[in-house]
């Protein structure tokens, strides 16, 4: 049912009008000043844009993969850098935060399958699955709840 109701909100928004939505929050997100001690690097991960935040005072080998919010359609890594900044620093953990794909230009569940896709990829790069923290916000946090829990925890076959 769910799923059902996500998709035909994504067909009923307008790609134009969401495009124009994502930039006016990403302009406005750029007016917060960055956080200090924790250092941003652009990356790709699964063939998606993404940024880590890593803590200039690290206390950990764990990685917390951030699933952004924004109801699978807004929002993006830029609109929450200030919060994964806070959120590296604060727990001295590196941050990867992925720009999932997202509605309307891709329904449901292409999100919830990129962010699946790039837990894959960090543990093929060598994170041991115990030291990975999935986390999210708003949609984020329905995507890390709505991955199939085999598929989201158990390591990637070749």
């Amino acid at each position: 049912m769910l799923a059902r109701a996500l998709r035909g909100s994504a067909r009923t928004a307008s790609r134009a009008n969401a495009a124009s939505l994502r930039a006016r929050l990403n302009g406005l997100s750029r007016l917060a000043p960055p956080t200090v001690g924790v250092r941003m690097r652009r990356t790709r991960v699964a063939e998606l844009p993404a940024r880590w935040f890593t803590p200039s005072q690290r206390r950990g080998e764990e990685v917390v993969l951030h699933l952004h919010g924004g109801g699978y359609a807004l929002c993006s890594t830029e609109t929450h850098r200030g919060m994964l900044s806070d959120l590296a620093r604060s727990t001295g953990r590196r941050v990867l935060a992925v720009e999932y794909r997202k509605a309307p230009e891709h329904p449901f569940p292409v999100p919830i399958d990129d962010c699946v896709r790039a837990y894959g990829a960090l543990l093929r790069s060598g994170v041991a699955p115990e030291d990975v923290v999935v986390a999210g916000d708003s949609a984020g946090g329905g995507a890390r709840a709505r991955a199939p829990r085999p598929r989201l925890w158990a390591p990637p076959t070749a």
